[in-house]
């Protein structure tokens, strides 16, 4: 996931709308267990054909890749590498199968296996936020069951927990850094929230939306909240929520809360996994989103009003 320095010729570099729909070299071998060599080799052979960027890189057809396959009686060939959806729009069965694959990654705790899924589908043109709702988090889901179930150590979800921070960080330093002049964003999870992950998700999206974002972290006290409004006067803050234990006190601190975002002229956006009263939230005006791609479509119609102020 790492910026490449475009000294190898069959390098990754960044894809343009047009380059969307072709394949590398690295991604053909890697789907049919071959070395990078031997598929350049059948390149070169015109077994597959192939074109040069304008920088000089090799992509290769779909429909040629295909061809070859079946020529060949490449039956065993890693299907993902046509699943993917090579365009701008979304493709759910794509998606799909990110997140099957993300889950097996999860419980092998594969790290590379893990990044080069992501990889894979930022390349293809997927928006993070999907990424994050359908694939990463989505997979999450699916092994925390398994260890609610007992068919799975607890261990497996801090290992891969550990893991998604460390691609969050990645894929933070990969997106282009917003105007120092950008309105600036605080991401935080209450106290009873304990999950940092949601934290940082909502601090790589909201960054790549061109915020100055940062995450605080979780368990934060709604005391120390009020108090980050008060200091920062943050244009905007995402509040995440995995649980409610009492709803009367939640509800009555979140609106002391809103009173000082009120004050400061914060907006405050609120989700997560628990279960929110939408009448109550709505009383308090505060904007609840049901998934981080939500998230992106409200914020980004924020940021649009403030930077037109």
């Amino acid at each position: 996931m790492s910026k490449t320095n475009g000294t190898s010729k069959d390098s990754e570099e960044p894809k343009s709308a047009g380059q969307l729909s072709q394949l590398t070299p690295k991604q053909v071998a890697r789907a049919m267990g071959v070395s990078e060599s031997s598929v350049k080799r059948w390149c070169d052979a015109g077994e597959i054909v192939s074109t040069l960027t304008a920088g000089g890189h090799r992509r290769l057809s779909h429909e040629s890749v295909q061809q070859f396959l079946r020529n060949n009686n490449h039956l065993d060939v890693d299907p993902d590498i046509f699943s993917l959806n090579f365009s701008f729009g979304k493709s759910d069965r794509a998606l799909h199968r990110g997140k099957e694959n993300f889950a097996e990654a999860l419980l092998d705790g594969s790290e590379a296996r893990l990044r080069q899924i992501v990889t894979d589908y930022l390349q293809a043109g997927h928006k993070p936020a999907l990424i994050f709702d359908q694939i990463l988090f989505a997979a999450r889901a699916e092994v925390r069951k398994m260890i609610e179930d007992k068919q799975v150590d607890p261990y497996v979800d801090r290992l891969g927990t550990e893991i998604c921070l460390r691609l969050m960080f990645e894929i933070r330093s990969n997106f282009l850094p917003p105007d120092s002049n950008s309105p600036s964003a605080l991401t935080v999870g209450l106290d009873g929230s304990p999950d940092s992950l949601r934290v940082e998700a909502a601090e790589v999206l909201l960054y790549h939306e061109g915020w100055n974002a940062r995450a605080i972290g979780c368990l934060i006290p709604f005391a120390q909240l009020k108090l980050l409004l008060q200091q920062h006067e943050p244009g905007l803050v995402y509040i995440d929520v995995e649980q409610i234990r009492d709803s009367s006190s939640f509800f009555h601190e979140l609106s002391q809360v809103q009173q000082v975002a009120q004050q400061v002229g914060t907006a405050l956006f609120i989700g997560g996994t628990a279960n929110f009263d939408g009448e109550q939230v709505k009383q308090l005006s505060l904007s609840l989103v049901d998934c981080y791609d939500e998230l992106v479509t409200q914020t980004r119609m924020e940021l649009n009003r403030l930077k037109s102020v």
